[in-house]
């Protein structure tokens, strides 16, 4: 299959994107869908010829994804599993039977030789270029930095569909490397005490880890103040700056003697050697700091004799998959805040990164494939972006003497993705009422909020840290809504959509900004835009206090087919025009698979586009990493689009030249195939009413198609939603905003009640404006649920929501990541 990958030609060459191809899985191996991979020091000394891969590669080895495919004999892992890439290992030596895979015998070959290092297929490569030469490829058994990886299966993690991918792909090195120094080698007993030398992304992760054992003194020593301050933060009992202090001086005074542990993050010699000083008979210096090559310390003879213990560690000792699902529980329950490790960069910018990395900016990097988000298809493996927007960033590793660190298994990471948000005050808000996605909880919550995202959900008496401000609501909390199909370029009057075809790029970005303020002060959170013009929305994702923004850019049709007049219509190869999109940072691609109201003289009885032309799209979209929405009035494109396998089909409608027809067997198969199902409905019922008469085309079409009136197409419609419902159909609510009055932007709350008219439960039917609308624009594990580690975008109604939805149309308050806002 071709995938993109970033290629290093040479020693020191920068990372270039290229297409490869790649094999099929073979015995034991898996084929993982890359959403986003850390980026640490062991990366870069390879890229300098410092590590003995034979170049040209592709690199990365911190890799997560979904997994797409599976060879042979495969059963720990499944396609469409969410996996961390943990480290390669044999399963067979003396070693890796010792449960220790990360000393496994074949160590060396499984990392760094750039070929298959077990297996049939064992020295070979399964990564070609265009001439037909292969080139290094299964770093670290997994080279993530590429679209699709060929993973070792039992190497794999799985983790649950809502942790978010883009997040946890550094906890596969650097992050596990600081932390399982703690938990698995150090292993401090009650009372002990632990030095850690470097507060960098690694050192800290070890002071987290520290925090969750009985050590009683954890010390953090950097050059940096605001290194130490996060240290402080994370867990660390002392703080002590080398550039003013005596370091082994301040450290007797606060143990009353030599420490228990110390722990180098640095790889920087003098400060392993003063380490060695740190610690005192029966001590353990622990290292973790990648050193250069042939680097060399030395210790006192007879200090070292009195049992004073050296011991190396790699990636935290132990295995991946017991020590990386512990860690995560450990963050979901605000013990170890590794997200605040994290700034995101996109794919392109990896060599920023790597350059940040080095200079000792305060950030963790971590790089995600040529998308910007997981998205679970299924839902979504995959589209847009990462949307997981991390926390606060936090410094890198600090060295002595301007030296860059050099933490072993991992400095800096690199996660893809978008930037994270301003840094917001922590706070928490107790609600009378609570739903958090998929269930109201008894009693109401207590949501804590720290650095934009969701710290802790708890109950509605739990007392939240001293010093954290308590806000009152009566009312209901629940996650903020989810509009899965907008047009942010149209401003919701009559003719908007046609408009913004003739706008100006200035004018186009008015509309947007004017759409997006008014759906937050309806309480909508997250917008999926499905059609605008030139790309434009796309420089509008991540606005601070307005909804996020999934963006597909102008919808594919047919020259002179529906919302042609937005650029998108397409009379080549419609593989090349999805390249297009893809290449330009869309999140998704939607199609036109039918004509639509918007575009007098399209065929809203039949088909835009042939089976064939479907499946291009959507086969070419998947191996980019992106789901496709299609537009479907028609029977016959509903039809096409299912056979295709698109991930969610918009408006539903079953036209056809005998009327509505959608009989229970195409409803069955939209269920089995778990497609997103949108009506676009919404409609603000009362002002259509004073409008009168619906618009000529429609007014012909209902009269084609034998109805007399818009009210009763409506109550069709409702109809259809209890059947969807029935079918066991994933309904998800979206609008069409802005491409009418009736349609105007903040008017998916009215979907919510509708869903109730049609007989769902009220739970349900606000799920589908929260969690699965999440889903199914790919940032189930970003949004759209109260849980701990989630964007907090907040809503806060009057009332009970479980008794009455119509507060729902008049929101008290909106936290838009952690931002709270009045609307207005």
């Amino acid at each position: 299959m071709k995938i993109q990958a970033l290629v290093v030609e040479q020693k020191d060459a920068p990372f270039v994107p290229e297409e490869l191809e790649l094999e099929q899985p073979g015995p034991g191996e898996a084929l993982v869908r890359v959403v986003a991979s850390g980026v640490c020091h062991t990366d870069a000394i390879t890229q300098a010829g410092d590590m003995p891969l034979p170049l040209p590669g592709v690199l990365g080895h911190e890799g997560s994804g979904v997994v797409e495919a599976v060879g042979d004999g495969v059963t720990n892992v499944a396609v469409g599993d969410h996996v961390i890439m943990g480290w390669p290992y044999c399963g067979q030596c003396r070693n890796c039977r010792r449960g220790e895979h990360r000393y496994c015998e074949l160590l060396g070959p499984a990392v760094a030789s750039g070929r298959r290092f077990i297996g049939p297929a064992a020295g070979t490569s399964a990564y070609t270029r265009a001439d037909g030469s292969t080139l290094s490829g299964h770093f670290f058994g997994q080279s993530s930095f590429a679209t699709h990886s060929l993973a070792n299966a039992n190497a794999l993690v799985p983790v649950d569909p809502d942790v978010p991918l883009e997040l946890v792909g550094v906890l596969a090195c650097g992050i596990t490397t600081g932390a399982g120094a703690v938990l698995n080698t150090a292993r401090p007993e009650p009372g002990e005490s632990l030095v850690v030398y470097g507060a960098g992304a690694v050192g800290l992760a070890a002071v987290m880890a520290a925090r969750n054992t009985p050590a009683t003194t954890i010390i953090a020593i950097d050059l940096h103040d605001n290194r130490l301050e996060l240290a402080t933060r994370f867990g660390a009992t002392h703080v002590i700056n080398s550039s003013r202090e005596d370091a082994l001086e301040r450290i007797r005074e606060v143990c009353g003697g030599p420490a228990d542990y110390a722990i180098d993050c640095t790889g920087v010699v003098p400060v392993i050697e003063e380490a060695a000083e740190a610690v005192g008979m029966l001590g353990t210096l622990i290292l973790i700091g990648g050193a250069p090559a042939a680097a060399r310390f030395s210790l006192d003879h007879m200090r070292t004799l009195w049992g004073k213990r050296v011991v190396g560690t790699l990636g935290g000792s132990g295995t991946s998959q017991d020590l990386i699902p512990a860690l995560i529980r450990l963050y979901q329950q605000g013990r170890f805040p590794f997200d605040e490790l994290v700034r995101y960069y996109g794919f392109d910018q990896v060599d920023q990164a790597f350059a940040d990395s080095h200079s000792g900016r305060p950030s963790s990097p971590c790089c995600a494939s040529p998308r910007r988000r997981e998205r679970r298809r299924e839902g979504r493996p995959l589209p847009p972006a990462r949307e997981s927007r991390a926390r606060r960033t936090s410094p890198a590793a600090a060295c002595p003497d301007g030296e860059r660190d050099r933490d072993g298994g991992g400095g800096p990471h690199l996660v893809a993705g978008p930037p994270p948000p301003h840094p917001v005050p922590v706070y928490a808000i107790r609600a009378r009422h609570a739903f958090d996605g998929t269930r109201f909880l008894p009693g109401g919550a207590t949501v804590v909020v720290d650095a934009g995202r969701i710290a802790a959900v708890d109950g509605p008496r739990t007392q939240p840290p001293a010093g954290v401000e308590v806000l009152e609501h009566p009312g209901t909390l629940l996650p903020g809504l989810v509009d899965c199909h907008a047009h942010l370029v149209a401003d919701g009057t009559v003719g908007g959509l046609e408009r913004a075809g003739a706008m100006t790029g200035e004018e186009l970005d008015a509309v947007i900004l004017d759409s997006l303020r008014a759906q937050v002060r309806a309480g909508v959170t997250t917008v999926r835009d499905l059609g605008d013009r030139d790309f434009r929305t796309l420089g509008h994702r991540d606005h601070p206090g307005l909804p996020r923004v999934v963006a597909a850019g102008p919808p594919l049709t047919v020259p002179g087919g529906h919302c042609h007049y937005l650029g998108g219509a397409v009379e080549g190869d419609l593989r090349v025009a999805v390249d297009g999109h893809a290449d330009r940072g869309v999140d998704l691609v939607k199609v036109m698979a039918s004509g639509g109201f918007a575009t007098p003289g399209t065929d809203m009885l039949g088909a835009q586009f042939t089976p064939a032309d479907l499946v291009a799209v959507v086969e070419r979209a998947h191996e980019r990493g992106l789901p496709v929405v299609a537009h479907a009035h028609s029977l016959l494109g509903i039809r096409y689009a299912l056979e295709a396998g698109v991930d969610g089909i918009e408006h539903f409608t079953g036209l056809s030249p005998e009327g509505v027809r959608l009989d229970d067997a195409l409803l069955d198969e939209a269920a089995r195939r778990g497609t997103a199902v949108d009506l676009t409905m919404g409609n603000d019922r009362a002002l259509q009413a004073l409008i009168g008469q619906p618009p000529p085309p429609l007014a012909a079409l209902l009269t084609r198609l034998g109805l007399t009136s818009y009210e009763e197409f409506y109550a069709e419609r409702v109809a259809l939603l209890g059947r969807l419902r029935r079918h066991g159909v994933t309904v998800v609510s979206g609008v069409d905003s802005g491409i009418a009055p009736p349609k105007r932007h903040g008017n998916v709350w009215r979907t919510v009640g509708e869903m109730v008219e049609a007989g769902f439960p009220v739970d349900e039917a606000l799920a589908a404006a929260t969690s699965a609308a999440a889903r199914a624009c790919g940032l189930g594990g970003e949004t759209g649920r109260l849980a701990a580690g989630l964007a907090a975008d907040l809503l806060l109604v009057d009332g009970d929501l479980a008794r009455d939805v119509t507060p729902l149309g008049s929101p008290r308050a909106v936290h838009v990541r952690g931002v709270p806002g009045v609307p207005g």
